[in-house]
């Protein structure tokens, strides 16, 4: 049982609920941050500790141990706090996840995170980090989630990340990260979701790609990679969401005929020739197609059986006849031709 004031059992004798330890923590936590959003009149298990729970809450389990409850999840968005993240995030052994986005957090990780031997989700969005990806995250090796995006860490993506076997998610979007991408990226084989954009990485797009089995979503966005897509790119078969825009692919369109699980293909100023492929239309659970700025020719084919078609985008290319019948059947639908 976890989570609220109301649901707590067990440790419903005890003056103070949550683990003293852990009470102190968070108290020195608070002094720290200037936190002043937090009700120290309260258990901080309590559904009212934090004043503003839109922003800020605590998430406690009561079912770890007979004596006392346990902070699960911290989650602190959009407050301002900046300078390093505390070390005291480490006193909270049942920690599973830790939510600091958008706010100004410009210093250090500590090196306790990675003694939270239950941490499965960390997310950093929205801060002011710089340098490179700390050390001390490739040693969290229960991460599951891990997302970085829209601070200011530079250098290359670092290897060790190869090391976090269980992360499923990824997202490093919107920093300033440069180089390849570290080869040991294709280990990751749990990945269902990875972000690179908006960051001048450089290189051919990795043929370890064809290793994420699991992939559903795939965005390389604004990077300086470079085509083509690796030939086992056609393995992806669970691939839902593909954005990779203003990079040279080149080529034809690839040979995607096999990749049914499409609901979003975006491939805008991508460099790409040649006609519009039929096989599109076998994609029927796509929900918008962004395939403007690149030079295909000729005809848009008949993918009137894309049910759920809402937006389609094909603008700036070198195509010609007619707009075809099947597009004014679908209602409603935004298209730009």
């Amino acid at each position: 049982m976890s989570g609220s004031f109301r649901d707590i059992t067990s440790a419903a004798q005890n003056p103070t609920l949550l683990d003293p330890t852990e009470v102190t923590a968070l108290q020195t936590i608070a002094a720290k941050l200037k936190i002043d959003f937090w009700n120290f009149n309260l258990d901080p298990c309590n559904d009212l500790f934090s004043v503003d729970s839109r922003y800020s809450n605590i998430t406690c389990s009561c079912s770890i141990d007979v004596e006392y409850c346990h902070v699960t999840i911290i989650y602190v968005n959009e407050k301002n706090l900046a300078g390093d993240v505390p070390e005291e995030l480490g006193e909270f052994k049942s920690l599973t996840r830790i939510d600091f986005n958008r706010n100004n957090f410009n210093g250090t990780i500590p090196l306790s995170l990675a003694s939270l031997p239950n941490l499965t989700v960390l997310k950093f969005v929205g801060n002011r980090f710089t340098g490179p990806i700390p050390d001390v995250i490739g040693a969290i090796s229960t991460l599951q989630q891990l997302e970085l995006e829209s601070n200011l860490f530079n250098g290359s993506v670092p290897g060790f990340l190869g090391n976090l076997s269980s992360l499923t998610k990824l997202v490093l979007s919107s920093n300033k990260f440069t180089g390849d991408l570290p080869e040991s990226l294709g280990t990751l084989t749990n990945l269902t979701d990875f972000r690179i954009d908006g960051n001048a990485i450089s290189g051919r797009i990795p043929s370890f790609i064809a290793n994420w089995k699991k992939m559903i979503r795939l965005d390389m966005q604004g990077t300086s990679l470079q085509g083509p897509f690796p030939t086992g790119f056609s393995s992806l078969t669970n691939l839902e969401q593909l954005r990779v825009t203003d990079i040279n692919i080149g080529g034809t369109f690839p040979q995607w005929d096999k990749l049914k699980s499409f609901k979003y293909l975006i491939l805008r100023n991508c460099e790409l020739s040649g006609t519009l492929p039929a096989f599109i239309g076998s994609m029927t659970g796509l929900r918008r197609i962004d395939l403007s700025f690149n030079n295909f020719i000729g005809s848009i084919p008949n993918w009137e059986n894309i049910g759920n078609l809402d937006i389609l985008y094909l603008t700036d290319n070198m195509l010609n006849g007619t707009i075809p019948s099947w597009l004014f059947n679908k209602n409603p639908i935004a298209y730009v031709l």
